[in-house]
């Protein structure tokens, strides 16, 4: 998702245990990362401790980094802005800390994405979750395309693209289904939701204008 990051100064916003935040060092980024849980910073900066590749952690909250305005080439945001509260005042501050014309890559689950309309049927027509989980909310927000760029737009970036993500089922959870046939069922309509463009996945692509630029 980002290309050529070499030499880059980049921030990770909701690090976690920091495994995106180790990849982008590793293909010669400096990173900065930082997540509002210690138990995920510890874990990170132990795991920095035994392979040391540079890496600035601190525990902070997205919606106040602790960096000043116009310190980083690049922010990323990999699963992790749909679970904070203020999601627009967190893009308001990756605004912030990005020098002009620095890119913003955001990824997130697609509320509009076909597994989720399948997952939400199935609950009104059955009366009953399709596992656990759902029986709470899977995030604090549920973006669209429409509304992903809609908050972007609102922080001050210009959006270059909001695109779709391999489904999970495919990708990252192809043991997703408690059954043989629920993963079977899962499984389809990954396959179905690419045909579609409707994955349950996203990223987005926004930059920083210049001073002055609208």
């Amino acid at each position: 998702m980002l290309p050529d990051v070499e030499g880059l100064a980049g921030l990770d916003i909701g690090c976690g245990e920091g495994h995106n935040t180790r990849l982008l060092a590793q293909r010669g980024a400096r990173v900065s990362a930082i997540d509002i849980s210690e138990v995920f910073i510890r874990h990170a900066k132990d795991t920095e401790k035994e392979t040391p590749i540079g890496i600035d952690y601190q525990v902070a909250s997205a919606v106040d980094l602790p960096f000043a305005e116009g310190t980083f080439d690049f922010a990323a945001a990999f699963m992790s802005l749909m679970d904070v509260p203020e999601t627009e005042r967190a893009l308001e501050e990756a605004h912030r800390v990005l020098k002009p014309g620095g890119v913003l890559v955001m990824t997130t689950p697609n509320a509009a994405g076909l597994m989720q309309r399948v997952v939400g049927a199935k609950r009104k027509i059955f009366g009953k979750p399709w596992c656990p989980i759902d029986d709470v909310p899977w995030h604090l927000w549920g973006f669209t395309p429409q509304n992903f760029r809609l908050c972007m737009e609102k922080a001050g970036f210009d959006v270059i693209a909001v695109d779709s993500l391999e489904p999970s089922p495919l990708s990252t959870n192809m043991n997703s289904g408690a059954t043989r046939w629920k993963r079977m069922a899962i499984r389809a309509a990954a396959e179905a939701s690419k045909v579609l463009n409707m994955s349950d996945r996203m990223v987005a692509f926004a930059r920083k204008g210049a001073p002055g630029h609208s």
